[in-house]
């Protein structure tokens, strides 16, 4: 959807649209020893211009591993950048190492694999034999967690649904 063609005033698509604007409010908010935490899709994350960014960006790969290979399965990290944020709230990160330490749901940092401006995650995937009741109590767990989650009614909702959806964690430094 954001590279789809249209024309307006001089822009070719939604990333050329946004691309200023959010790169311009981002570094508004940033102050000196700030990193970004790139937790959005790639494909929101083309909206910035990383290079006119005041701070560094860290990206993040989640890997899978199954029968000794690393494997990339899209709803996982979808879900795995979701981790990363309430991580990061909950445990009030402040520094790098700090995002280091996330291990929730079995992801494990590797170091080996990790880069200066690239964090990568790896979680063993095993299957499970689940029966009907655990599968219920996952659900309502689930439902519950939502139930206490400040979310928008519906109808606030859909008046932001034209606007792109972007998760970037701003990590201020301490001194």
């Amino acid at each position: 959807e954001m590279g789809r063609s249209f024309e307006f005033e001089h822009y070719k698509n939604l990333y050329e649209f946004w691309r200023e604007k959010v790169t311009e409010q981002l570094n508004s908010e940033l102050k000196s020893k700030d990193l970004i935490l790139n937790l959005a899709s790639s494909e929101y994350s083309k909206v910035l211009d990383k290079k006119k960014l005041n701070a560094p960006v860290i990206d993040f790969d989640f890997y899978e591993m199954k029968d000794g290979k690393l494997k990339t399965i899209v709803v996982y990290t979808k879900h795995a950048r979701g981790l990363v944020v309430r991580f990061c709230a909950e445990n009030q990160a402040k520094t790098l190492n700090d995002v280091k330490a996330f291990n929730l749901e079995g992801y494990r940092i590797d170091e080996e694999l990790s880069t200066t401006t690239k964090l990568v995650f790896i979680r063993l995937l095993q299957r499970k034999n689940i029966s009907a009741q655990s599968q219920l109590l996952k659900a309502e767990n689930k439902k519950n967690i939502r139930n206490e989650l400040p979310y928008p009614k519906m109808d606030q909702a859909r008046r932001f649904k034209s606007k792109p959806h972007f998760i970037w964690w701003k990590i201020v430094a301490v001194d």
